[in-house]
Order: C-alpha cells, then sequence, then structure tokens
C-alpha cells in the first residue's frame, strides 16, 4: 500500500555532522497552519512537540465509509495511536487520549481531527493538502512560536477503498496507514533509510508488508520526543540544541566528536545512565552549555549509579554545580 505522506517540502534540513541515523523529526513553520515543513536530526534547534507529553483527538462521526462500521474504524483508529504509547514503548512518556466523535473535519480550528476526506472534499481542490497528489493519507499541523502542536488533523484518503483486517492486499489497511499518519501527528519524519523490517514511519511499504507495530527505530525517535531518551548508541558532532532534559540509558553509549558543541537549553541538562564518551582536543574541545540554567537545581552534568564516562578535553558552561556524581562513574577526566 502506498501511504507515503507529503507533509513535508524539504527531505532534510539538517544533518548532524557525525553518524547518519535513520529516525527524523519534524520542524514546522511557526503559527501556520500547513503540510509542508522539514525532517531534521536529532540536535536540530527546533523540533516540533507537544507541550506536556499529551494531547488529545477525535473521529469524525462520518468514520470511513467502504461499508465498514463507526464502531470498527473508532476501534481501528483508536489502536492505532495506542501503538505509540503501549507497553512495548517502556522508554517514552507520552499520553494520547481519545475524545470521541465530532462532525469536525480538518483546518485551523484547533481540533485534533481524524476525517476521512471524500472526493468533492475541499482537501482535493487547488491549495487544498490532497490537490494533485494520492497519498493514503496526509497530517497537517500548527505548532506556536516555541514548536509546540496546537493542532494535528490527519486526512486520510476516502477515495482509496479501505479495509481493517489487513489481509487484502488490493485494499488499503486503515491501521497501518493511521499509525503512520500518527508518527507525524507526535512529531516524526520519514526516515533517510529503510530497514528491515521496515519502520511505521518508513514513507512507502507495498502490500503484504504493511508495518502495524514499531521498529527500532520509531522507538528511538518517540523515546527522544517525549522523555528525552537517548535509545541506541549513537555518535553526535557538530552544533546540537537541546530543549529539554537528555538522558543517555542504560547499557548505551553516546559519543561525541571533538570539537562538538551542546546547548542545553530551558533548564535541560545530560543525564548519564549508560556511557558518555567525550574526546576532544587541546585545540578542538567538547562544549557543554547550559545556556538557561535553573539556580534551584542541578542541571548540568549528571553521572548516576551505574554509569560510566571518559571525558577529555572538554568545557562546561554556565551548568549549576557543573557535574554531578552519583554512585562510582568511573574514567571522567581531563574535564
Amino acid at each position: 500500500m502506498k501511504r507515503y505522506n507529503l507533509f513535508l517540502c524539504f527531505f532534510l534540513l539538517l544533518t548532524i555532522n557525525g553518524t547518519v541515523y535513520p529516525e527524523r523529526y519534524l520542524s514546522s513553520s511557526p503559527n501556520t497552519y500547513t503540510w509542508y515543513g522539514s525532517y531534521v536530526d536529532m540536535g536540530y534547534r527546533y523540533i516540533d512537540h507537544w507541550a506536556n507529553h499529551s494531547y488529545g483527538w477525535y473521529l469524525n462521526q462520518n468514520g470511513a465509509g467502504d461499508g465498514l462500521s463507526f464502531n470498527d474504524v473508532e476501534a481501528s483508529a483508536i489502536l492505532s495511536h495506542d501503538t505509540w504509547t503501549s507497553s512495548s514503548v517502556s522508554t517514552t512518556d507520552l499520553t494520547i487520549n481519545y475524545l470521541g466523535a465530532t462532525t469536525a473535519t480538518w483546518g485551523n480550528d484547533g481540533i485534533n481531527t481524524v476525517f476521512w476526506a471524500e472526493d468533492g472534499d475541499p482537501a482535493f481542490e487547488v491549495g487544498g493538502p490532497l490537490y494533485g497528489i494520492n497519498p493514503g493519507g496526509i497530517t497537517c499541523v500548527k505548532v506556536n512560536s516555541n514548536y509546540e502542536f496546537i493542532e494535528a488533523d490527519v486526512i486520510m484518503n476516502g477515495k482509496k477503498v479501505w479495509e481493517i483486517g489487513g489481509i487484502d492486499p488490493e485494499l488499503h489497511d486503515m491501521r497501518n496507514c493511521l499509525t503512520h499518519e500518527v508518527g507525524h501527528t507526535i512529531g516524526l519524519g520519514h526516515p533517510s533509510s529503510m530497514t528491515t523490517p521496515a519502520q511505521t514511519m518508513w514513507v512507502y511499504v507495498p502490500p503484504p508488508d504493511d508495518p502495524r507495530d514499531l521498529t527500532d527505530d520509531d522507538i528511538v525517535g518517540v523515546s527522544f520526543l517525549y522523555g528525552g531518551k537517548i535509545t541506541d548508541n549513537r555518535t553526535l558532532g557538530g552544533s546540537l540544541y537541546f530543549n529539554w532534559p537528555i538522558s543517555v540509558v542504560a547499557g548505551k553509549i553516546l559519543t561525541l566528536n571533538s570539537g562538538s558543541t551542546l546547548n542545553f537549553e530551558s533548564a535541560a541538562s545530560l543525564n548519564v545512565n549508560g556511557t558518555l564518551i567525550a574526546n576532544g582536543t587541546s585545540t578542538s574541545k567538547v562544549t557543554f552549555d547550559f545556556i538557561s540554567p535553573n539556580s534551584t537545581t542541578q542541571n548540568g552534568l549528571k553521572f548516576n549509579p551505574g554509569s560510566s564516562g571518559t571525558i577529555n578535553n572538554a568545557i562546561i558552561k554556565n551548568g549549576y554545580y557543573g557535574v554531578s556524581v552519583t554512585g562510582n562513574p568511573t574514567g571522567t577526566t581531563n574535564i
């Protein structure tokens, strides 16, 4: 099933000066209801996200048509949203609430709606999000000046024939496509490369292999957005920005290239539960800059019990208390 989504007109805005990782995040123009924007990497300064790690959504009362009952469509849509908050994603802190049926469709109305646009809907007209294209669905969003979502609508293509069971390769699997679109509503873009099995957020997966479950890349993305957790072994470099606290989970390694600058805004901190490797040089140091520290808390670099770290030729700026060590982390030298 082609479930590709033309939400973003640019595939990649920023590539971190380190190893290239598949997962991508959304960055949209503030205060504009749009289905265009950019795909960016972890560490980009402006990433779309939900404040307070939660939001609610409605399902248009007309459902999907195609002989499917509203109750069945509703149940399938709820499962698509719940996929992103299930027990299999234990590293994320995200709540998505179903708020019921609505007469709202799509548009700049402040209501987060899942809606099937049928033939004749303005979405297919010139200037509409589905004009001249034929995806399974498309996501329209609006963010404020802090890149926090104000609204996220999913428009499903009612010109296609939908089914719920995921059995008939000639029909379009609602569960798969909507799970993909929900990924956009929480701030994820299309990955830069496909894995095996394919990510839910991959742009195109032919039948009968349409994925309904999240892969590691999908989980890395949602865990970073909602919980600030780095859940894979990762190498980063260049100038990076983090607007919420970041944690390296136990058993994982974050490696920072020499010359890297990590800017922590909004009183964000770096918590190490796994391993941090930051090897600068005398002429190309690694810099940790806690730009907007909170004097009432320790918001610098934190090594927690069971963690380890190797830090050479690094600069730590502005963080209150700078480095906090709990337990007996090893290898922190030449800071």
